[in-house]
């Protein structure tokens, strides 16, 4: 684990470890349960009901190292830290589904509630040091049983560890609209989500929002159909500002424009898209109000994030297809209240070509 040098990335060989052979295992115990009821209500109408139960577990310990000294940068204090997980997830999803006409138009109709409640504690706040290691010239076997460190669980981790809450509910409702036989099709929905988040660290969040959608689409052929799409969303931004004021939410608008097409008796199929997803309410530094001792954020950005992705996949042979797809991004600052200078730059984390190909 976490296998470190100040030489660049890939400096250690793949079987280098700063573990030993002593170690205790960490433990993870992974429980689900997941409930799903179907109901017929009439030839054209159901009701779905799906509910889900996670518990998770993890017991044992991680190490980081300290630093790494030494002339040739070669020795790492490397440092043991308790690791402690306890997880639930509760989730559900009722709704009904169905279709209808009035006179020349069909409609296909969803709506219901989802539902997602989610509580996580962590503990890491134990650690002791071990023996120094030597990255370039290792030597194991230098931690006896007796320094290997005796971590105190005696109080419960719902108790001793950090708690992270994250939960919502929703209400939605979707209509798509079919004319032309069903050539062209029409979809109108709405959801309005209530988000509730929680932790040590950023403190407490609870917003709600409508976030509506549009979709429009043509079948050209039997083979080939073109899409637009509008569609929001909305994140919640923890924390709060130099007065103690809690931020709005994060908001997202995303226009995207597609077309698809099947080949060779649909042995082929391909999909085209272009988007741009924006984003505002972008938290950025408040430097008139930050101090050495505490840094404080406002909400003064603006993101875009614009490409195209392509995706195409097909059979070479019998039993031998290929996928293949690629994606352009450009993901820009485009509002900066606070630093002018950083309108025009690359959004962190983003990357502007990636393609991938599976046989």
């Amino acid at each position: 684990n976490y296998v470190f040098s100040k030489k660049g990335y890939a400096d250690l060989p793949r079987d280098f470890t700063t573990g030993e052979a002593n170690f205790a295992p960490t433990n993870m115990n992974d429980k689900s349960f997941l409930a799903i009821l179907d109901h017929k209500i009439s030839d054209n109408w159901k009701f779905t009901g799906q509910a889900s139960y996670f518990n998770y577990t993890q017991v044992g310990m991680s190490m980081w190292p300290d630093t790494i000294t030494g002339v040739d940068e070669n020795i790492m204090k490397r440092r043991v830290y308790l690791s402690e997980d306890y997880a639930v997830a509760k989730t559900g999803q009722f709704f009904v589904n169905g279709e209808e006409k009035t006179g020349a138009v069909n409609h296909k109709i969803l709506a219901g509630i989802d539902l997602s409640d989610k509580i996580n504690y962590y503990d890491w706040t134990q650690s002791a040091l071990l023996t120094d290691l030597d990255i370039y010239n290792p030597v194991y076997g230098t931690v006896s049983a007796s320094a290997m460190p005796v971590f105190d669980r005696s109080i419960d981790i719902k108790v001793r560890g950090l708690q992270y809450k994250n939960s919502y509910n929703a209400f939605y409702i979707q209509d798509e609209l079919g004319f032309m036989d069903n050539k062209l099709r029409l979809t109108l929905a709405g959801r309005y989500t209530t988000l509730k988040t929680a932790n040590v660290y950023s403190g407490d969040f609870k917003d709600s929002k409508f976030t509506p959608r549009l979709g429009l689409s043509y079948s050209i052929n039997k083979n080939t159909s073109a899409y637009f799409l509008r569609d929001e969303s909305f994140n919640e931004n923890y924390g709060t500002d130099w007065q103690g004021k809690s931020f709005d939410p994060q908001t997202g608008t995303n226009l995207e424009f597609g077309f698809k097409r099947d080949w060779m008796n649909g042995k082929w199929n391909s999909v085209f898209a272009v988007y741009q997803i924006t984003n505002n309410n972008i938290l950025t530094p408040d430097p008139e109000h930050s101090t050495g001792a505490q840094q404080f954020n406002i909400q003064s950005g603006q993101q875009k994030v614009k490409g195209f992705e392509a995706d195409i996949r097909g059979e070479i042979f019998k039993n031998l297809d290929v996928v293949i797809n690629y994606a352009f991004t450009e993901g820009k600052v485009t509002k900066d209240e606070n630093n002018p200078a950083m309108v025009g730059s690359q959004i962190s984390g983003t990357s502007k070509h990636v393609q991938n190909a599976w046989l």
